[in-house]
């Protein structure tokens, strides 16, 4: 059990490196589309596929520059990367003074539940979890 969570720790560290070195300094976000129009990814952009947990592929127009965190280890893991500035939704552990750049972002989850209506909110490209 202990080297599933390693594994998965590891991971969801190596998915974050590789997301994250191709993201450029931040800009201000864009505002909300009117009338709840789904917002189109960047142009332009390189794209990384991955394959998740549940063995689906997922492709990631780069750089991404918005991050709802779902549990503490992938927000550690983005502290540890200096790339905290792109988190825009954060869990509740999360919301403390080791993490002061994303105190003031939303919280989504829980140690108890997910916040879906706070997460599709902060308009996320990329929702990291750990399992």
């Amino acid at each position: 059990m202990r080297s599933n969570t390693m594994l998965t720790l590891l991971l969801a560290l190596a998915l974050s490196a590789a997301v994250l070195t191709g993201c450029s300094p931040q800009t201000p976000a864009p505002a909300p589309p009117a009338g709840g129009a789904a917002e189109t990814p960047p142009a332009g952009g390189e794209t990384l596929t991955v394959t998740d947990d549940a063995g689906h592929e997922v492709t990631l127009t780069l750089p991404v520059e918005r991050v709802a965190l779902l549990d503490t280890g992938p927000g550690t893991a983005l502290a540890a990367l200096g790339r905290l500035d792109v988190v825009t939704g954060t869990h509740q552990a999360l919301q403390n003074s080791l993490y002061a750049e994303i105190a003031e972002a939303p919280m989504v989850a829980t140690y108890a539940e997910i916040n879906y209506e706070a997460l599709a909110e902060t308009r996320p490209q990329l929702v990291l979890s750990a399992t």
